[in-house]
């Protein structure tokens, strides 16, 4: 009795039909890598407002300034949390080199820096320090926490003190941008499926979409009404 074994036509309709499931699931098990990435990195914003909070209340409670002297903002909460790959998103595309144990007190340097698209040597989040005043048609008033007595900042809770972003400057995140459309390609933005974690003064996280977190509601004319404003 002859066994009978599969044709060439059963062999590549098996194969067409792996490569169909293959070509459906593979991106749906990629965003659910990705979720898992996001998750991680919330939990290192975590710990990084958690340091803030406690770095205010050593210092008279006045919010983590963007330096202090040759410390940038990252070195001020490293006593805090003690690890540097809490400043290291998972889903960043470049990698800290340098680390505060081998040089504690030059985690990030505007001379390391490099190109913003090429640069290693940053944190994978930006503060924000946002300052804009009104002047002979400038924009509206807008003024980040970083530096703020914890009573200067109207909105704990409301008011976004690190983002996603490639640089130490808050202007990596796009604090400073308000053109949506422009600057949609700013590293940082739409890290996380197609957004991004805040990590909130009071210390609490939250993914967003860009346009909530820089909507203006219009109801203050000379002030932003957004997520980066501490005035109101």
């Amino acid at each position: 009795m002859k066994k009978r074994g599969f044709t060439l036509i059963e062999l590549l309709v098996v194969i067409a039909i792996i490569a169909i499931l293959a070509a459906i699931l593979f991106p749906v098990f990629a965003k659910a890598r990705e979720k898992a990435r996001q998750s991680s990195c919330a939990s290192n914003m975590k710990q990084i407002g958690i340091a803030s909070l406690s770095y205010a209340q050593d210092y008279d409670e006045i919010y983590v300034p963007f330096a202090r002297g040759n410390q940038k903002w990252g070195d001020l909460v490293q006593p805090y949390m003690k690890n540097s790959q809490t400043m290291d998103c998972p889903s960043r595309q470049y990698r800290m080199t340098r680390n505060t144990t081998v040089t504690p007190n030059s985690f990030w340097d505007v001379a390391d820096a490099g190109n913003p698209s090429t640069g290693t040597l940053r944190y994978a989040y930006g503060i924000n320090g946002w300052g804009m005043t009104i002047a002979g048609g400038a924009p509206k008033n807008c003024t980040g926490p970083q530096g703020r007595a914890m009573s200067a900042v109207a909105r704990p809770a409301g008011t976004i003190m690190y983002a996603e972003g490639e640089g130490a400057t808050p202007y990596s995140i796009g604090a400073g941008v308000m053109d949506l459309t422009q600057n949609r390609g700013q590293v940082g933005w739409n890290r996380h499926n197609d957004g991004m974690n805040n990590c909130y003064v009071d210390g609490h996280v939250k993914w967003s979409k860009l346009e909530p977190i820089f909507t203006d509601k219009n109801t203050n004319a000379n002030e932003y009404d957004n997520e980066w404003n501490s005035n109101l």
